[in-house]
Order: C-alpha cells, then sequence, then structure tokens
C-alpha cells in the first residue's frame, strides 16, 4: 500500500466498499457467517460461486489447530470442547478449475490443470503460493518451504517466490494438488449439466480421513457455491482429532473408496478386509492384513440372493427376467441383515461396515423392483430406507441430504399434479418433511425457526443445484410413470 500506484488503485477501486468488507470480514472471522445467506446468493448464481460481496469468507474455528499426530503426520486437534453442528471451516478456495473455465476440457486431467493455473498464477500472487506451499507436498514436509524475494516499498511489482517459473515449483505444485485438491460437484454455466470441477482450499486438506478404526467421521461438508463449509457431526472433546471421510457412503463397490483412497496414498485394512469378506477382489492393492472374520448367516443370505439377481443382469434384460418370489426373499433378506446391523449399531458394536457397498446395491436394485411388483408405497419406502441408512453411516453427509430432499420434492410434485396418497404414503411424507427440515437446520445452522431460514422448498433448490438428483434409477423414473403406478400393487 506505501507504492503510489497501489494505493491510487485502492482508493479508486474499493473506497465506497472498503470500510463495508472490514465490518464482513471481522464478522466471519469471529464465526458469524449467515449460511442461508450463502445459499441464497449461490442459488442466484446458478451454483456457480458465492459473489464476493459476501465477504472473505476465511473462517477457521478458534478451537481448532494443526499438530503434528504420532503415526498419521500432520492433523487438525480440538483445542477445546466442540458441540454437535458447531461451525468449523467456511473458505473459499485459493483456486478451482470450474466446468466452463478456458483450462477445463470434458475428460481433461484437471490436476495437471489445476497444477499449470498455480504455476502461472506464482509469477504475480506471493501470498496465493506462500499459502499453497503450507500444504502437504507428499515429501514429509512440516511447514511453509516458500522463501520471498527481497521487497522494498518503493518496488512496483509485489515478491515472486523463490523458483517461481522454474521447473521444480510447478513439480512441487503438482504433488500439492496430488494430495490436496477437492473435487468440487458444480455444473457447466450454460447447460447446467453436473460435471466436475476440481479446487484447493487452505484449510480443508488439513482434516484427515477417518479410517474405519476410527470409527464414523466427526465432521461433514458441503459447498455452497465454491465455498467449502465444515460441521461437528458429534460432539467433539478437547484433544480429539477432527476427521472427515473421502469417501462417499453412497459407493456400491469396494474399488471405489479403495481406489480414492489410494490416490492420496493410502489404505485401510479394516475396509479392505470388509471387502474381502463381502467377496469383492482388491484388484491391483497389493497384500495386506486381511481379517479372518466371516459374514454374519444373515448377509451371506443377502449376498448370495443379490448376486443371483445380478446375474440375470437386470438392467439390460428388464425386469422380466426377475420372478416376484425372487424379489420378495432378496427384499426380506436385505431387511434381516440390516436389522443386525441397527442392533450392532444401537449396542456400540463395529464387527461390520454400517453401510456396504453391496448393501447399496442391493437397494437400488429392489427400488425399480419394489415399483414392479408392489406399487408407488413400496418403491418410496425402499428410497426411504437408503437415506435412513447412508444418515446411519455418515450423519449430515450430503449423499443423505440428497436423498431426502429428492424425496421431499417428489412428493411436493405428486402433490402439484393430484395425486391421492395411501396411509403409508402419508406417514413416509411426515417422516420426509422431519427429516430435511432436520438437514437444514443442522447445515444452515439454525437451532428454532427464524425469518433468515430458507424454506423446505428454498433448501432443496440449493441441494438440487449443488449436485443435482443423480442417484441411480429412482432419480430418473419418469413422474408421469410414478403418478399413473398404483399406490399398491393389485
Amino acid at each position: 500500500m506505501k507504492e503510489p500506484g497501489v494505493k491510487e488503485l485502492a482508493r479508486e477501486t474499493y473506497s465506497d466498499k472498503f470500510q463495508h468488507m472490514v465490518e464482513i470480514g471481522a464478522r466471519q472471522a469471529a464465526g458469524q457467517i449467515d449460511l442461508a445467506l450463502l445459499m441464497r446468493a449461490s442459488i442466484a448464481n446458478n451454483h456457480y460461486d458465492v459473489p464476493g460481496q459476501a465477504g472473505p469468507l476465511r473462517y477457521q474455528s478458534p478451537k481448532l489447530a494443526r499438530q503434528v499426530i504420532p503415526g498419521r503426520g500432520q492433523g487438525m486437534i480440538a483445542t477445546a470442547d466442540i458441540a454437535q453442528g458447531e461451525l468449523l471451516i467456511c473458505e473459499r478456495p485459493l483456486d478451482l478449475i470450474r466446468p466452463g473455465d478456458a483450462d477445463w476440457a470434458y475428460g481433461a486431467d484437471l490436476e495437471e490443470a489445476l497444477t499449470q493455473r498455480l504455476t502461472r498464477r506464482s509469477l504475480h500472487e506471493a501470498q496465493l503460493i506462500e499459502d499453497v506451499c503450507t500444504l502437504f507436498d507428499g515429501e514429509g514436509s512440516d511447514g511453509p518451504r516458500w522463501v520471498p524475494h527481497p521487497w522494498q516499498p518503493e518496488d512496483f511489482a509485489v515478491p515472486m517466490p523463490a523458483g517461481a517459473g522454474t521447473p521444480v515449483l510447478e513439480r512441487r505444485l503438482g504433488r500439492i494438488v496430488k494430495h490436496n485438491a477437492h473435487r468440487w460437484p458444480g455444473c457447466h454455466p450454460q447447460t447446467l449439466t453436473p460435471m466436475p470441477g476440481l479446487g484447493l482450499w487452505l484449510v480443508p486438506p488439513m482434516v484427515n480421513h477417518a479410517l474405519e478404526s476410527d470409527n464414523r467421521p466427526n465432521t461433514a461438508h458441503v459447498f455452497i457455491g465454491d465455498v467449502m463449509v465444515f460441521r461437528a457431526t458429534v460432539p467433539i472433546q478437547k484433544g480429539e482429532e477432527i476427521l472427515d471421510r473421502y469417501s462417499t457412503p453412497l459407493a456400491d463397490r469396494f474399488q471405489w473408496t479403495l481406489h480414492t483412497l489410494a490416490a492420496h496414498g493410502m489404505r485401510d485394512a479394516a475396509y479392505e478386509a470388509a471387502a474381502v469378506r463381502w467377496e469383492e477382489p482388491l484388484e491391483g492393492l497389493g497384500a495386506g492384513a486381511i481379517s479372518e472374520t466371516t459374514l454374519s448367516s444373515s448377509r451371506k443370505l443377502m449376498l448370495d440372493s443379490l448376486q443371483r439377481m445380478e446375474s440375470k443382469e437386470v438392467w439390460i434384460n428388464g425386469l422380466q427376467t426377475v420372478s416376484r418370489d425372487e424379489y420378495q426373499e432378496l427384499k426380506e433378506r436385505y431387511f434381516a441383515a440390516a436389522a443386525e446391523t441397527r442392533r450392532a449399531l444401537q449396542e456400540g458394536e463395529r464387527q461390520e461396515l454400517p453401510l456396504a457397498p453391496p448393501e447399496v446395491r442391493c437397494l437400488n436394485l429392489l427400488c425399480p423392483l419394489s415399483f414392479h411388483f408392489e406399487g408407488r408405497s413400496s418403491c418410496l419406502e425402499l428410497r426411504a430406507e437408503l437415506a435412513r441408512r447412508v444418515g446411519l453411516a455418515r450423519p449430515f453427509h450430503f449423499g443423505e441430504v440428497k436423498l431426502w430432499a429428492e424425496l421431499f420434492d417428489r412428493f411436493r410434485k405428486m402433490e402439484e399434479a393430484g395425486a391421492t396418497f395411501s396411509t403409508e404414503e402419508t406417514a413416509l411424507r411426515a417422516e420426509v418433511d422431519r427429516e430435511l427440515a432436520r438437514c437444514a437446520n443442522f447445515w444452515e445452522g439454525v437451532a428454532q425457526a427464524s425469518e433468515a431460514q430458507l424454506s423446505k422448498e428454498e433448501f432443496v433448490l440449493w441441494v438440487k443445484g449443488s449436485e443435482g438428483f443423480h442417484l441411480m434409477w429412482f432419480s430418473n423414473f419418469p413422474l408421469s410413470k410414478f403418478l399413473s403406478g398404483p399406490s399398491t400393487a393389485g
């Protein structure tokens, strides 16, 4: 600011906004962030980003501290007790490759594109590269290794980092992107088609992955436009590590999660052992310590029915390849296995995953079969069952939020079209309303109803725009067929 040109630029460009932005930044630094307002701004901007007028949005709870954790490297530790629902992180990206950007292309290597962009920016944005270089680069760095060139107030330009423009810095930036970048669930700005981006945020990469042996993660995150938000999903005690999970609970194959971990240079012995128990081979992952524990009898029976159904290639040959008796057997065996899991979770036992990929496949298969054999009510109930299971495995995860929002949207559209609901559907609709309100209150940070709170319809609009409803058959099944189909089979 001592350089005359910079001072004049600041005065001409920001003088009318400066005080306002300082006040917003001060409130945000104290954690006073109106997330409902951010959601509305994201909706208005087609979920592409949150306008700059919303403030700097670089909040980290003062109850978090970065520490070296024995056997785990760097991580975030709670320095004080944290209540369920507390806001932990709310942050804009350091950089983000979005669909529609000049350096974005369908099927392109987004890690390479992001690395190249950061390399170019390193030539004139010293603060950005100083921040980026505080992140783990895969070689055990425990602090920043960025060194600025000496700079004097009379200099015209800001300093560049040592090594700017050299292959050495570019390679290091590539390693940082590989180990810290997050997939951004955005959409194309013209077509609004859901397409992934890739971004780099400063604090979120410091939240480590929760292994199965860590039990469930104690945080969850969502994206509001390009802003990444973390909240505590359970009470966290002082000294505990803050843990998220890099994988989705809706993965229908063990390999999806294992490959995600491998991309981060990680292994999860408990998860790999579960894959072997459920008879999924560990392709290309090498040998590891595999538990000799076998599946319970109820899970074995469910898996046997599922494999026989899948061998008929239902998705290719149509529903006519499955008999009513086969469908009923699979449904009964699924609920028997699910009841065993629920009992184990209530009693604090963790002998099996709270939601295994074969169970996700089973519910995705039962959903269309139930519409064919039993009618609309059964189909809606099985979709809600998937939402409940995701909630048990990963409370407040965006997968759970999407499922409840999708069901709410389906009921609302059926009502607008004049549908008459059965007793079972009316009861389920009330559950969907309650669960959606619970998810909305959690992510908005609203303890009770207020004028600032989004309506359920607004919240669903935010959810739909953030990543859309694209979760297997139910998401794409035409509403007209849902309306014409019986609430129960005749």
